[in-house]
């Protein structure tokens, strides 16, 4: 039978080598920033979490899609920040995490500020171009 000094020392060595990052507990943060007209994805945003103090703790970004994640959040309290370019920024307050998973999607809204890109208009053929090019093909082959 173990005495209890070799209990309290066989606990304290296990704690001992367990890392610090496994003693706190982290949380896995992800979700997709999305345009709130179309629903398609913000690629690039900026996501920023804040801890209750106002410092940055964490700053990432969005992939092709609209997607972002991090796994390196530990559970409490945050306030964040979602910026992309043309659209108006968006600060949420307050986000408790509280278990191990989170996930968040956020739409973002146009900004109204800042000027669109209007896509030039596509030429419309000339439907006797067609006609034109055949009439100079056939007298030039030796045709009429």
């Amino acid at each position: 039978m173990k005495s209890a000094v070799q209990i309290c020392l066989s606990t304290l060595l296990i704690a001992l080598l367990i890392p610090v990052e496994m003693m706190a507990q982290l949380c896995v943060l992800k979700g997709r920033i999305y345009n709130a007209e179309d629903r398609s994805g913000v690629r690039l945003a900026t996501i920023q979490l804040l801890d209750e103090q106002g410092a940055l703790i964490t700053s990432i970004s969005s992939g092709f899609n609209g997607f972002y994640e991090t796994d390196s959040l530990e559970i409490g309290g945050y306030y964040l920040k979602v910026a992309a370019a043309g659209f108006v920024q968006v600060d949420m307050q307050a986000i408790r995490f509280m278990g191990e998973k989170a996930q968040i999607d956020i739409a973002l809204v146009k900004d109204p500020t800042v000027p669109t890109e209007e896509k030039p208009a596509k030429k419309k053929k000339n439907p006797f171009a067609g006609i034109l090019g055949g009439v100079i093909k056939s007298y030039v082959s030796g045709g009429f």
